[in-house]
């Protein structure tokens, strides 16, 4: 039986192609400018930034399908003032249809901080990547589950060639391994299975250690707090959290 990760995949291919036969490639191509110098990669410098404990991520995710709807119609500025207070980057769910985010969603995010964005999104298509580059995020997400070597590589080195940070995601060893190819700076390890949706923390636990020094480690999934998840603390560098601080609001 396909898993709820092979529906979103399937959708999101449709819905790329549907983007390209509206809107040439050409223009994002045209749209997206790399970043300056300066602020180029500052996703990872602001993880590498030594601080006491992990840093956290808040996600604003108005939906998800192991949550439901988690805010029918959040309050953007309120939700993203409190994250400027407390997180280090904000991570925004840019896939309509099963979060109920979007690059517009993005865009309105960039102009309420100035904390790095993270574009979170079942990326398989370079022209996905060209709208999180022309919507001012600071890194994207890569899932291994969901691409091929090829895939992978094209998407990572585009992702770089405009001074975004890659964030490749990682579940099992195996993933780790492929994930490994171009030595990415920062890996995500989600303790959420896409393909059962269950949770298991050990899953940041084993393959933390497997990733080479240097790498920033994030861990996501399960957590109901940075308090809950500060026993990562001594192998990741931040936490992501997401359905816990969006019910918080």
């Amino acid at each position: 039986m396909p898993s709820i990760l092979d529906e979103i995949v399937a959708h999101k291919r449709k819905e790329v192609a549907l983007w390209q036969s509206q809107t040439s490639i050409d223009y994002w191509l045209e749209a997206a400018k790399p970043k300056p110098n300066e602020d180029a990669f500052r996703f990872e410098r602001a993880l590498r930034d030594p601080k006491t404990g992990l840093h956290l991520i808040g996600e604003l995710k108005p939906k998800s399908p192991s949550a439901g709807v988690l805010q029918e119609t959040p309050d953007v500025a309120k939700i993203i003032g409190a994250y400027n207070e407390t997180c280090s980057a904000i991570s925004v769910l840019t896939d309509v249809h099963y979060f109920g985010g979007g690059f517009d969603l993005l865009e309105n995010v960039k102009t309420l901080t100035t904390k790095p964005v993270l574009c979170k999104d079942f990326i398989i298509d370079l022209y996905q990547v060209l709208l999180a580059v022309a919507s001012g995020a600071d890194a994207v997400l890569l899932i291994m589950k969901c691409l091929d070597d090829f895939e992978y590589i094209s998407l990572f080195e585009a992702i770089r060639s405009y001074g975004l940070t890659p964030v490749v995601e990682v579940q099992n060893e195996a993933e780790l391994k492929r994930a490994l190819l171009p030595r990415p700076p920062v890996i995500l390890i989600n303790n959420r299975n896409l393909s059962t949706f269950e949770i298991e923390k050990d899953t940041t636990r084993r393959l933390a250690p497997l990733c080479p020094e240097g790498t920033v480690i994030i861990s996501a999934s399960g957590f109901t707090s940075l308090a809950d998840a500060a026993e990562f603390t001594d192998i990741a560098d931040a936490a992501l959290i997401g359905t816990a601080l969006m019910k918080s609001f």
